[in-house]
């Protein structure tokens, strides 16, 4: 099981890869394996806050992400959740029609 440090340091680009090759990397993805998850509670303990630093990975230059910083801006996503002011969205679609 991953931390959210562990995620949050993950770099796509490895260190020993050719110059060359770092141009060739299209993006990064995520997988959520959820044979233990019985409610979808259950997911989104799982997943957030590990799928915004995961983002973070994805859309900051390597060398410059912030550990710190990005602790602050999960504080304050919390506090505007914690108030009712962020409404998580849910898409489900049914394979019975």
């Amino acid at each position: 099981n991953n931390t959210l440090k562990d995620v949050f340091d993950y770099e796509p680009v490895q260190k020993d890869w050719k110059p060359e090759y770092e141009s060739l990397l299209m993006g990064i993805q995520a997988c959520m394996w959820t044979e233990f998850c019985n409610k979808p509670e259950d997911v989104d303990y799982l997943l957030f806050p590990r799928l915004a630093a995961l983002a973070e990975v994805a859309w900051t230059p390597t060398g410059t992400k912030d550990w710190s910083g990005f602790l602050k801006r999960m504080d304050v996503y919390n506090i505007w959740r914690k108030k009712g002011l962020f409404m998580p969205v849910r898409c489900i679609i049914s394979s019975k029609r």
